[in-house]
């Protein structure tokens, strides 16, 4: 049997790692995971975000600054995704619709393939989705920027394998969860993002985190 190329070894350990650290974000997120009862103690903080700036879909930037004083709901897809991006999409945007109207929530879509997806595209995709861009922004810019905030700062995912001859719809490997962050910037919970089950914990923990800030 032919041994496997350095660099389809890479590809190799590259997903091994992400699985692992899937099941490892998984379980330490689901000991703090709320429920509609939830007070704040039971959301504690697991985590910083440090500072970052990216572009929007309108082409404005977006940056930790910006973001302080919300509590804010993240995840991370890309457009040319047709399976669990297209699901998590329509329940962030069903969460859209489900909260009240309240200027210090924010949500956060962050592009696994910033190439590709351009403000002008993220922008039009968002339309599809019947999104209200003024309290969800779409995220784009340098790949580094991007791929650090989701795995070192949200606890995401993210494996970049399109340099494999990959179709591109199936170039990105990314974790399918929504992340909780209070008004300073603290990962306070997980949900699955790919379950339209998470709106309602999501909403109370929402709920809770305004009360408390």
């Amino acid at each position: 049997m032919n041994e496997l190329s350095p660099k389809a070894q890479w590809t190799v350990w590259g997903l091994l790692a992400a699985v692992i650290a899937i099941v490892v974000a998984s379980y330490v997120f689901s000991q703090v995971r709320p429920t509609a009862t939830s007070k704040s103690q039971l959301l504690p903080p697991i985590g910083q975000v440090a500072e970052f700036t990216l572009t929007n879909q309108d082409g404005a930037a977006v940056n930790l600054a910006s973001l302080r004083g919300h509590v804010w709901v993240a995840d991370i897809i890309f457009t040319r995704c047709p399976g669990p991006c297209v699901a998590m999409t329509r329940h962030m945007a069903a969460l859209q619709s489900a909260l009240k109207p309240d200027p210090r929530v924010k949500l956060i879509s962050l592009t696994a393939d910033p190439l590709y997806d351009t403000p002008l595209v993220l922008k039009e995709y968002g339309k599809k989705f019947g999104v209200n861009f003024e309290s969800w922004n779409f995220l784009t810019g340098p790949k580094k920027t991007i791929y650090r905030l989701a795995t070192e700062d949200l606890k995401l995912v993210v494996v970049d394998n399109s340099d494999g001859g990959t179709p591109p719809e199936e170039s990105f490997l990314h974790s399918t969860k929504f992340i909780l962050l209070d008004a300073q910037a603290r990962l306070r919970g997980v949900f699955d993002g790919d379950s339209p089950e998470s709106k309602t914990n999501l909403l109370a923990a929402i709920d809770v985190l305004l009360h408390d800030s």
